[in-house]
């Protein structure tokens, strides 16, 4: 037997030789696995987040240099909070000045612009035509002092606003009675024209009738003449009484017209007094915030947690010029900074407060466990390296204290000697890999259409 004979007794039929080599159903699944594929990548994509960041490289810095406390303004000391070798908090009262000045100024100030916002919310209320003065939301986030104030302002605009929707219901009132009165007297005058239109229409029948005997020789002269003379007064009687509608009318509408002028009046006055108290306010409020600054600098806090030092002999009264030396603060034990060099544009996306990651460069290459901190300032102005010519700005991040003490608990803490290069990571916004994807690809297409 040959080979292809062989082959041939071995080979499938027809039918099951088309069902393995059928084009259509490798396309079809082909199509599928595309699919899925696309489906799953399409979910990924959406589900999964690649949030934008600052990343940098970083340098430590510990904060062990001393700062100088110094008086913010001239005054006269009234009390001294704290003595040498005492730790203090960030934000601690270490001395305070006379306030008594300041005080009266930023409370005459927080008067007046709470009483204006006040006023204004009235005027807004009347002509929107409602009857309660709605707290606005500057007056309620406030201290306990200002919300006193505000209380006080807001119930003395409610009980003008009381008092003036009163006075135009009385007015309104007087003028409404005044209409009734005139439909009253119209009335009357509409019924005696009907009697003198009947009467008229009695006299015209018999003066017909009598002019008809006259002429017949049967009556006299003088009868008809008197009966014409009783329908000229008749006449003139219903000319009076037409008249006299016409002015009550008149006087019904000038009612009307008094009412609708007195309410467009005081909509104009209240239109022009809160233009008046609007500029009032954004005068004002400039004022108050310097007159709370002043205030807030008669208390010098303690800029960060630390140990007071060379504390000036002083006491309550005396007398201290501006930027006199108060006090020495060394920075607490556990105080870490990183400063890392970012560049113009990643640094429009910085601000105070924000949360950041420092990673310390572990052996072999590898990065030891992320640090939490938050950035504490980005410098004003751009930095040249005289070296390489390149412009940057510098970060810095300070490590959360609890961070600090646990990598000392943990024995870990010579990792971040000073000099220790570090890399740092500064979440800016939220987005996801689809967002990675495509966003370069959407900011290039508008930009290529706004072009064009």
């Amino acid at each position: 037997m040959s080979m292809s004979a062989t082959f041939d007794r071995f080979a499938l039929p027809d039918g099951d030789r088309t069902a393995i080599h059928d084009p259509r159903r490798e396309l079809r699944w082909g199509a599928a696995l595309a699919g899925l594929l696309v489906l799953g990548f399409g979910g990924w994509a959406v589900a999964t987040r690649l949030d934008a960041a600052v990343v940098s490289g970083g340098v430590v810095r510990l904060t062990d240099a001393r700062q100088v406390v110094q008086a913010p303004a001239a005054g006269i000391i009234s009390s001294l909070d704290v003595r040498n070798g005492m730790r203090v908090r960030a934000g601690q009262q270490l001395v305070a000045f006379t306030a008594s000045e300041a005080l009266a100024q930023e409370r005459s100030l927080a008067a007046r612009t709470f009483g204006l916002q006040a006023e204004i919310a009235r005027i807004e209320t009347e002509l929107r035509g409602g009857s309660r003065v709605a707290m606005p939301a500057t007056l309620g986030a406030s201290s306990d002092a200002d919300r006193a104030l505000a209380a006080a302002a807001l119930a003395s605009e409610q009980a003008q606003l009381d008092a003036q929707r009163a006075l135009e219901g009385a007015q309104a009132a007087v003028l409404r009675d005044r209409r009734v009165q005139v439909g009253h007297q119209i009335d009357g005058y509409r019924q005696r024209l009907g009697s003198t239109q009947r009467q008229r229409a009695l006299n015209a029948s018999e003066l017909d009738a009598y002019r008809g005997l006259l002429a017949r020789g049967l009556a006299t002269r003088e009868r008809v003449l008197n009966l014409e003379r009783s329908a000229a007064a008749l006449d003139g009687d219903q000319g009076e009484t037409v008249a006299e509608m016409a002015r009550l009318r008149n006087q019904a509408g000038e009612a009307q017209l008094q009412l609708t002028q007195l309410r467009s009046e005081r909509a104009n006055q209240n239109a022009e007094r809160l233009r008046t108290a609007q500029n009032d306010l954004a005068a004002v409020l400039p004022q108050w915030q310097a007159a709370r600054d002043q205030l807030r600098r008669t208390v010098v806090r303690a800029p960060f947690a630390g140990t007071v030092t060379a504390l000036q002999p002083a006491m309550a009264g005396s007398v201290v010029p501006a930027g006199a030396r108060l006090l020495e603060l060394v920075p607490a034990r556990d105080a870490i900074v990183v400063e890392a060099k970012v560049s113009a544009t990643d640094a429009m996306e910085l601000t105070q407060g924000q949360a950041a990651e420092v990673r310390a460069a572990g052996s072999r290459g590898r990065l030891a466990p992320p640090l939490h901190g938050t950035v504490e300032r980005v410098s004003a102005d751009s930095i040249e390296d005289e070296r390489t010519g390149q412009v940057f700005y510098t970060a810095a991040i300070r490590l959360a204290p609890a961070e600090v003490q646990r990598m000392r608990r943990d024995g870990t803490a010579g990792a971040l000697r000073a000099g220790t290069p570090v890399e740092v990571m500064i979440p800016t916004k939220a987005r996801s890999a689809l967002d990675y994807l495509v966003g370069p690809l959407l900011a290039r297409l508008s930009k290529t259409f706004a072009e064009q």
